[in-house]
């Protein structure tokens, strides 16, 4: 799960070449062509193959968005070998504002449907949180070593110490009710 901060067409590439999976927001002002739609809508629907999606966003009203898209990027950095490849694209609409949340991904249609790729995307913000947790209150921002095993003991240690806080601070909460 990559935040904007690495949305990067050719890593996506490397992922799916390499069996990984992946779940990215997506750039405001991306606009993709949508060449499948992978769900059927009732009634009076828009089609959407062959549109570009910045085109037919403000028109929908459907609470799904879930098609394969198209994008084209130079496959290695620095050359000029240009691919394109299809991926798919999810988007849900928020009740509040009429926007969508999209969100690009390789993870299969029938394992994963829209509001899971959201769910599992809001995991990810978790995780930057509980990072966020243990750099703060361990210090682990501030590691002097580039050894990989001191590094993992380091953030597993930190990890059980949170956890271990937590639990203890949860014990201390009940006690006082």
């Amino acid at each position: 799960m990559l935040d904007l901060g690495f949305y990067d067409f050719w890593l996506f590439d490397r992922i799916d070449a390499n069996d990984g999976w992946f779940i990215s927001r997506v750039k405001d002002d991306a606009n993709f062509e949508i060449v499948e739609e992978l769900r059927t809508w009732r009634g009076n629907s828009i089609p959407l193959e062959g549109e570009s999606v910045q085109d037919v966003l403000d028109d929908l009203h459907r609470q799904e968005l879930n098609v394969r898209i198209t994008l084209s990027f130079e496959r290695k950095r620095g050359s000029c070998a240009s691919t394109t490849r299809t991926f798919r694209l999810v988007g849900l609409r928020n009740d509040k504002t009429g926007e969508y949340h999209l969100y690009l991904t390789n993870l299969d249609r029938e394992a994963y449907h829209a509001p899971d790729i959201a769910q599992l995307y809001r995991a990810r913000w978790e995780v930057e949180l509980l990072f966020k947790e243990l750099k703060s209150r361990f210090g682990l921002d501030e590691i002097n070593t580039t050894d990989a095993y001191i590094i993992e003991a380091l953030v597993i240690m930190a990890g059980i110490s949170l956890m271990m806080s937590r639990v203890i601070v949860d014990e201390l909460r009940a006690l006082e009710t």
